[in-house]
């Protein structure tokens, strides 16, 4: 008999956007985890971009199977979206105003959704990060930021002069919906790689009405071989350039996406200082980041490398 004490009342103005692709092995937990938590959400979206294996079964299986509180939708793409357009078209289905994302392989902890939330309405932050546990084979490793600074807001200064910062990881991302509605929706080339939402949608948050930072594990963060971010970054190339070069350039994108962002910004009577210094400081990143991305580029070339990517 479970002693766990009862869920606390559901999060009516929250949804949580749950993007699966290949998660069949992973995606019950997944769904489970956010169902269960402290606070159940008002409203679960579960969005799967076509997978081929049998993660659509899975999630269909626990749908059936659901009789809560949660408003639980789920849904799958018509043809492959990419995680970038399959983010969209889950955001587009929610309804509430307090958006938070998780990925089909991912664990949320039991008060997950209850730790974002009270910040989200004490602090007036526009979007939110947390900490996370590195999850490995059924094992909690390490966690995601190694040095210790506690529960702090980011400032648009700190945020702006580096393209990534390990307290903006994308898996623990949160935010105020006015964040998706106030930006235009953008697209990596070809939808192949992954988004750098983890650069870019917390820039947006420090533009609008800050970020802020829970110096707390509140997801367990899957690592395993077809993880989107292990396939991304770690190839299995024979060139130590490779990996470089994949993450020079999505380093690239993002800060080219978060200049955007800031002449969106500026079309509109918000404060030019601010838009001004995001600028100068974006910019200055941005030109380091091209410069270490076509060195490592070149060298690939010279060394007869090409990489097809799927």
């Amino acid at each position: 008999m479970s002693t766990s004490p009862p869920p606390g009342p559901v999060l009516e103005d929250t949804s949580v956007l749950l993007l699966t692709f290949r998660h069949g092995d992973f995606v019950r937990e997944a769904i489970h985890s956010l169902l269960h938590q402290s606070r159940p959400p008002g409203e679960l979206i579960v969005s799967d971009d076509l997978s081929p294996d049998h993660t659509w079964d899975e999630i269909q299986a626990v749908a059936a199977d659901y009789d809560g509180p949660c408003r639980l939708v789920i849904r799958q793409n018509s043809r492959r979206r990419g995680a970038p357009g399959n983010r969209l078209a889950a955001w587009q289905a929610a309804t509430r105003r307090f958006i938070v994302y998780a990925h089909g392989d991912d664990m949320a902890l039991p008060h997950r959704l209850e730790r974002l939330h009270h910040a989200w309405t004490t602090t007036g932050a526009s979007t939110l990060s947390s900490d996370a546990w590195h999850y490995w084979d059924g094992t909690r490793t390490d966690r995601n930021v190694v040095e210790r600074c506690g529960d702090r807001a980011i400032g648009l200064e700190e945020l702006s002069d580096a393209p990534f910062m390990p307290h903006l990881l994308g898996a623990t991302l949160a935010m105020d919906r006015a964040v998706c509605e106030r930006f235009p929706a953008t697209m990596p080339p070809g939808d192949r790689g992954p988004s750098p939402g983890d650069l870019v949608l917390p820039f947006r948050g420090a533009m609008l009405g800050g970020h802020y930072y829970i110096d707390e594990p509140l997801i367990d963060w899957r690592r395993h071989p077809g993880q989107s971010t292990a396939r991304y970054f770690h190839l299995e190339a024979n060139n130590a350039d490779a990996p470089r070069e994949a993450l020079e350039t999505f380093f690239v994108f993002g800060l080219l996406q978060r200049m955007r962002d800031i002449q969106h910004y500026r079309q509109s009577p918000h404060d030019p200082e601010k838009a001004r210094l995001a600028q100068r400081l974006t910019f200055n990143t941005w030109l380091k980041r091209v410069s270490l991305w076509a060195g490592a580029r070149q060298r690939l070339e010279a060394a007869g490398w090409t990489q097809t990517w799927s």
